[in-house]
């Protein structure tokens, strides 16, 4: 009766189910997206502060070869840092 057009508009349906699918995948995808942008910054974040503490192990052997400090408190900083 109403052809194409109507399904097109909602016509023909026994009730509203399509909706609520509609919302739940509009949700699925924000929480997805939401969830990669996460991942991507805690990435990034992760590979920065990797490069800090390897700065930090460099300036401790430093600091040990220069007998700045001795070696319990070398290996202390170290297993710090390590972790």
């Amino acid at each position: 009766m109403y052809g194409m057009m109507g399904h097109m508009f909602g016509y023909g349906y026994p009730n509203n189910v399509d909706w609520w699918w509609m919302i739940g995948f509009g949700l699925l995808r924000t929480v997805l997206i939401i969830g990669i942008i996460v991942w991507i910054v805690k990435t990034i974040h992760k590979e920065k502060y990797r490069g800090t503490s390897s700065n930090a192990i460099s300036v401790l052997r430093e600091r040990f070869a220069a007998g700045e400090i001795d070696e319990d408190e070398y290996k202390k900083k170290l297993k710090v840092l390590s972790e």
